[in-house]
C-alpha cells in the first residue's frame, strides 16, 4: 500500500510539475513585446503564447520581424531560440538594444538590423553569437563603436556597416575576425583609419569605402591582402590614394600598364579596343600584388580603319569574378601610340538615358545551369541588393552591390550575376528559387528556375 500510495503521489508531482513547467514557458511567452510574440506564435504554428511551450521555442529557425513597427525590445524576448539561425529585424524604429537580447541565439547565422535608429551598441551586445556569418547594421545611426564589440564573432563572413554616422573605428576592430570576406563602411563620416586595420584579416576579398571623408590613408594599409578583389575609394578626397596607375609604351604598337610603388593588392583592371585588337584577344590585365608592372600587351590596327585606334580601359571586370577597384588615377605616357580613355569610375551605363521607373527584369538564361544574370533598371541612385531565396523562403545568397546611379543595368557587362551557389561556395539544388531586388526603399520578386 505505502509503495502504492508513493507511485501515486510522484505522478502527481510530475504531472503537476510538467504542468508548472508548461505554464512557466507560456508565460515568458505572453510577457514578450507584442511583435516578437506574434512572430513567435505564428512560427511556431499554434494559436496563442498559452500553446507555445519549451519545445516551440527551441524547434523555430527562422523570425522575421521586417517592418513591425517595434520601437524597443525586451530583455528575454528571444530567450529558448536555441535553434534560431536567422532572426531579421529590419526596417523598425529601433533606437536601442538591451544588452543582453541576443545572449541565447547560440545557433544564429545571420542577424539582419539594417534601416533602424539605432544610435549606439552596447558592449558584448554579440559576445554569444559565435556562429553569426552575416550581420547588417546598415542604415542605422551608429556614430562609435565599443572597443571589441566584434571580437567573439569569429565565424563572420559578412559585416555591413554602410550609411550609419561613423566617424571612425576603433583600433583592431577587426583583429579578431578572421574568416571575413566582405567589409562594407561605406557612405559613412570617416576622417582616417587606424594603422593597420586589415593587417590580421589577409584573406578579405572586398573592402568598401566610399563615400566617406578620408583624406590620408596609413601606409601600407592593404599590404598582404592578396585576396582583395573589390576595393571602392570613390566619394573620398584620398582620390587617387596611394599610388598612380600608368600606362606606358614598350616599343611602337606595345604598351604595359605600371605602378611606380608596387600594387597593394593583385589589380585587373579591364581593356577594350576600338578601330583595333589587342594580341591574343586579351580583355584585361593585371598587376600581381607587389609588382611594378604588367605584361605587355600590342596594339593592331583593323585592316581599312582610319580613325584613331582607341583602349578603354576600366576600373572593373564584365565578366566573373567582377573585380572593381576604384580611388587610383589613370595616366598614359606622352610618347604612347594610341589614344587611352581611362575610367576611374564605374563603367558606362547601358544607355545614357534614365528609366522612367525601378523595375526587375527576367533572368538570362532561365531555366539556367549553372549561372545567370539578373537585369534590372533603376529609376534613381540607390544601395541595390539582390537576394535569392528557396522555396521555403531562407536565404540562400545575398549579393550586394553598394550605391548604384541611376540607369539600366541589362547587360552581361552590367547585370548582377549569380554563379548558382549558395553563401558558403556550394552549388544549390535543382529547382525553383525566387530572386528579390532591393533599391532604396522599392522591393521586386521574381521566380527562376535551375534544371541540372
Amino acid at each position: 500500500m505505502k509503495m502504492k500510495h508513493f507511485y501515486t503521489l510522484f505522478m502527481l508531482y510530475l504531472a503537476f510539475g510538467s504542468y508548472i513547467y508548461a505554464v512557466d514557458a507560456q508565460t515568458a511567452v505572453s510577457e514578450r513585446t507584442g511583435q516578437v510574440k506574434n512572430a513567435i506564435v505564428a512560427a511556431a504554428g499554434v494559436d496563442s503564447a498559452n500553446d507555445v511551450t519549451d519545445t516551440h521555442l527551441a524547434s523555430i529557425k527562422v523570425l522575421s520581424l521586417n517592418l513591425k513597427g517595434i520601437k524597443t525590445l525586451k530583455s528575454g524576448d528571444f530567450d529558448g531560440l536555441t535553434a534560431l539561425t536567422e532572426l531579421v529585424l529590419t526596417r523598425n524604429p529601433l533606437t536601442t538594444l538591451p544588452a543582453d537580447i541576443f545572449d541565447e541565439l547560440t545557433a544564429l547565422e545571420e542577424l539582419w538590423l539594417y534601416e533602424n535608429d539605432l544610435s549606439a551598441l552596447p558592449a558584448g551586445i554579440f559576445d554569444e553569437l559565435t556562429a553569426v556569418t552575416y550581420l547588417s547594421l546598415r542604415d542605422n545611426d551608429l556614430s562609435a563603436l565599443p572597443d571589441g564589440i566584434f571580437d567573439e564573432l569569429t565565424a563572420m563572413k559578412t559585416l555591413n556597416l554602410r550609411k550609419n554616422k561613423l566617424t571612425s573605428l576603433p583600433d583592431g576592430i577587426f583583429d579578431e575576425l578572421t574568416a571575413l570576406v566582405t567589409i562594407d563602411v561605406g557612405n559613412n563620416q570617416l576622417t582616417s583609419l587606424p594603422d593597420g586595420l586589415f593587417d590580421e584579416i589577409p584573406s578579405v576579398s572586398s573592402i568598401l569605402l566610399d563615400e566617406n571623408n578620408l583624406s590620408t590613408l596609413p601606409d601600407g594599409i592593404f599590404d598582404g591582402l592578396t585576396g582583395l578583389g573589390i576595393l571602392t575609394l570613390g566619394g573620398n578626397t584620398v582620390n587617387p590614394f596611394l599610388l598612380s596607375v600608368s600606362l606606358k609604351k614598350v616599343e611602337d604598337g606595345k604598351f604595359k600598364v605600371t605602378v611606380p610603388t608596387g600594387a597593394p593588392f593583385s589589380m585587373t583592371l579591364s581593356l577594350s579596343v576600338t578601330n583595333g585588337s589587342i594580341s591574343g584577344g586579351a580583355t584585361s590585365l593585371t598587376i600581381s600584388t607587389g609588382s611594378t608592372e604588367s605584361e605587355a600587351l600590342t596594339v593592331t590596327r583593323t585592316a581599312g580603319a582610319t580613325d584613331a585606334v582607341t583602349v578603354d580601359i576600366g576600373n572593373s571586370l564584365p565578366e566573373p569574378p567582377f573585380f572593381s577597384h576604384s580611388g587610383y588615377k589613370l595616366v598614359k605616357s606622352e610618347d604612347l601610340p594610341i589614344v587611352v580613355l581611362a575610367h576611374p569610375g564605374a563603367p558606362a551605363l547601358d544607355t545614357a538615358e534614365t528609366p522612367d521607373e525601378t523595375a526587375l527584369l527576367v533572368n538570362y538564361p532561365n531555366p539556367f545551369n549553372p549561372e545567370t544574370w539578373i537585369p534590372y533598371h533603376l529609376a534613381a541612385a540607390g544601395d541595390v541588393v539582390i537576394t535569392i531565396y528557396d522555396m521555403r523562403g531562407r536565404v540562400v545568397r545575398r549579393l550586394e552591390f553598394g550605391h548604384q546611379p541611376a540607369g539600366y543595368y541589362t547587360s552581361r557587362a552590367r547585370a548582377a550575376y549569380w554563379d548558382g551557389k549558395n553563401h558558403t561556395g556550394e552549388r544549390v539544388a535543382s529547382g525553383v528559387y525566387f530572386y528579390q531586388l532591393e533599391a532604396d526603399t522599392m522591393s521586386f520578386l521574381r521566380k527562376m528556375v535551375i534544371l541540372k
